[in-house]
């Protein structure tokens, strides 16, 4: 079943997403003049009770808990007429290793000209913030249909942050079981707001040791933790770019499976803690991580500092491979939390 949570922010969101992932989660809340966005883009179809696949065959996503630390989501075919679905295609958030909040994330798509996606309403279960950006006719709308709307007056936090404490206490009230959070938003138009949007996911990461992920067009991004991470990457939904940018300070990284990567290569761990068996559509991966032993800490001097000033890594892609064969993981470890953000096709064949 399906364990996320979904954050609509006030920016332009895509259809397919919200269908994708309306259906697909326990709570569902938007912060202040998100609410705006959804009622605009939900607008002739908000009172019924079925989201219908469009035309252009909207994407399935499927959530499934891997182990007491880790949350994986899987490949799920919708198409009611054959219990195998011949266009399952390739993640498109990658496989992401992390000591402090879980073991493995894979995010699969599943196009299918069938899909439906089934859910009661188009009706948040909250909108909070301090309502200076929802309009009076959205407010009227939304209190009227029942919604809770809650009002966070404090001006030193940014309305996402405090929907993220609203989801949190309602994650905690409810007793839900959740794995991680989804925020449609956040990546576009005015740069202030998208660097609030980056701030929020540092406060997250004290809040909660829940995931928090932000996608809003092509773009994907995801703060890593201090710690080792391996990202699979050998799908055919990323971007050709990728980045990696230590906007809370100076940090010491070392990658592998870069085009242009970091510090030396990663040492080879012998004692795993935890790994997951991951199927794709033509192959069995599996992925591990361990944190590392005392006597195999690195060497600072091993290591490649990433500073605004000194070296950002932006407009990076994969390390090439031969025709037809497997794109390798990209292995990350960082002393400092590290922003990891990724190009992604919505519509991959």
């Amino acid at each position: 079943k399906q364990k996320i949570c979904l954050i609509i922010l006030n920016q332009p969101i895509d259809k397919n997403h919200l269908h994708t992932l309306w259906g697909k989660a326990l709570l569902r809340a938007c912060a202040d003049g998100g609410a705006n966005q959804l009622y605009n883009i939900t607008a002739g179809d908000r009172d019924k009770a079925r989201l219908r696949a469009t035309e252009n065959h909207p994407v399935s996503f499927h959530v499934s808990a891997s182990s007491p630390g880790g949350v994986t989501l899987l490949p799920r075919c919708t198409d009611q007429r054959t219990d195998t679905c011949p266009n399952v295609v390739s993640p498109l958030l990658p496989y992401i290793s992390d000591l402090h909040s879980f073991s493995i994330l894979t995010l699969y798509l599943c196009h299918s000209p069938s899909l439906s996606v089934l859910t009661s309403s188009f009706l948040p279960d909250y909108i909070s913030g301090d309502f200076d950006s929802i309009t009076p006719e959205v407010k009227a709308f939304y209190a009227d249909k029942g919604c809770k709307l809650i009002e966070t007056a404090d001006q030193d936090l940014t309305d996402y942050t405090k929907c993220i404490v609203k989801m949190l206490e309602e994650i905690e009230t409810r007793k839900l079981q959740v794995d991680t959070i989804v925020t449609l938003g956040g990546l576009a138009g005015r740069f202030d707001q998208t660097m609030a949007s980056v701030e929020t996911l540092f406060h997250a990461q004290s809040m909660t040791q829940l995931p928090v992920l932000i996608i809003q067009e092509t773009s994907l991004a995801y703060l890593l933790r201090p710690g080792n991470h391996k990202l699979g990457v050998n799908t055919s939904l990323e971007g050709e770019w990728c980045s990696l940018i230590p906007v809370g300070g100076p940090c010491q990284t070392v990658t592998t499976g870069l085009k242009w990567n970091l510090g030396e290569s990663l040492p080879v761990y012998k004692l795993l803690l935890r790994s997951c068996l991951l199927y794709t559509r033509t192959s069995q991966l599996q992925f591990t991580y361990r944190k590392p032993l005392p006597s195999e800490q690195r060497d600072s001097a091993d290591k490649q500092v990433l500073e605004f000033g000194k070296l950002v890594s932006t407009s990076n892609t994969y390390e090439p491979t031969a025709p037809g064969s497997p794109r390798k993981p990209v292995t990350v470890t960082t002393d400092q939390p590290l922003l990891w953000s990724m190009g992604i096709h919505i519509n991959a064949k």
